[in-house]
């Protein structure tokens, strides 16, 4: 006898093999239907793995016999009949039936259905928000990190920061020591990003285009980073930047308090840098979370005069 059980099988955990293993234990020839990623996107979610690398997990299974990919989410006559099926498993609660009826509603009506129970405790939903919870304190880390470090060094030493514009510099700045003095953050600078796109520094290139460069840097470093925002834009954007940047796991926000065009100070003739003041910069510093946000991260004006 053979029996069908259907499935996603999305970071294939040991619920998914109790399942198969029950009923390789009743005696039946285990064919597993791998569902596509298009099918499984149009009922669930976009899946975490290929098909691909699912039905490969899956066959990987001793206790399977056979893979079908690609297998149709609602099962009909000829699939059954084409595949020499003569039980369907699956595990769903009553109060799930009116979801999951299409799907098996032709096993039903020919007695070709068994309900099972699902493994408590682990689904590929429950995997996917640990994996969510990790990447969150993970960025907690960071930016915790930095307020620590901040609190600690101000008594005795400045903080040590080093300039990033891409992953190898961020990797430099993560791992440097010198007579085992390490660099306490990185710091993601508008200069640099400028140059590496061969662009003057006078915010040219976009937000966008900067916050994949940190991106790239964060990915492969453990140390805190500090944004330079420049003039920081209208303060519009800038809430929505100090939102994608908490996002990211940045830890501070630094925006400078000078007046039109920025300009790179390298260039600058003295007498020549306007500032800001003090009450028309601060309403560009985000007063209210954004919906989600998490209020990690912070911003404070900075004049380089």
């Amino acid at each position: 006898m053979r029996g069908y059980i259907p499935m996603v099988g999305d970071l294939f955990h040991v619920g998914h093999i109790k399942l198969i293993k029950k009923v390789h234990d009743l005696g039946y020839t285990v064919v597993v239907g791998v569902h596509s990623d298009q099918d499984v996107e149009m009922y669930k979610r976009t899946p975490v793995m290929t098909l691909e690398e699912r039905a490969g997990a899956v066959q990987a299974c001793r206790f399977v016999t056979d893979v079908i990919k690609s297998a149709p989410v609602a099962i009909d006559e000829s699939f059954l009949d084409n595949n020499d099926i003569d039980m369907v498993f699956h595990g769903h609660t009553p109060a799930e039936d009116d979801l999951y009826y299409p799907m098996f509603r032709v096993p039903l009506e020919l007695g070709k259905f068994t309900r099972t129970e699902r493994t408590e405790g682990i689904s590929t939903t429950m995997l996917i928000d640990r994996i969510e919870r990790v990447e969150s304190n993970a960025i907690k880390i960071r930016v915790s990190s930095l307020h620590d470090a901040l609190q600690t060094l101000k008594t005795h030493r400045a903080m040590r920061v080093m300039e990033t514009h891409n992953g190898i510099s961020g990797i430099i700045a993560d791992t440097a020591s010198i007579s085992g003095n390490e660099f306490d953050a990185l710091w993601s600078s508008s200069l640099t990003a400028s140059v590496s796109k061969g662009k003057p520094d006078i915010e040219v290139v976009d937000t966008s285009m900067r916050l994949q460069l940190v991106r790239d840097t964060m990915e492969v470093t453990q140390k805190p980073m500090i944004y330079d925002a420049d003039t920081g834009g209208q303060p519009e954007i800038l809430r929505f930047t100090v939102r994608a940047l908490e996002d990211i796991g940045v830890s501070a926000c630094i925006i400078e308090d000078k007046c039109g065009l920025k300009q790179n100070s390298l260039l600058e003739r003295p007498g020549t840098k306007t500032s800001r003041k003090l009450d028309l910069s601060a309403p560009k510093l985000p007063r209210q979370p954004l919906p989600g946000a998490t209020r990690n991260s912070w911003s404070l004006p900075a004049s380089r005069h």
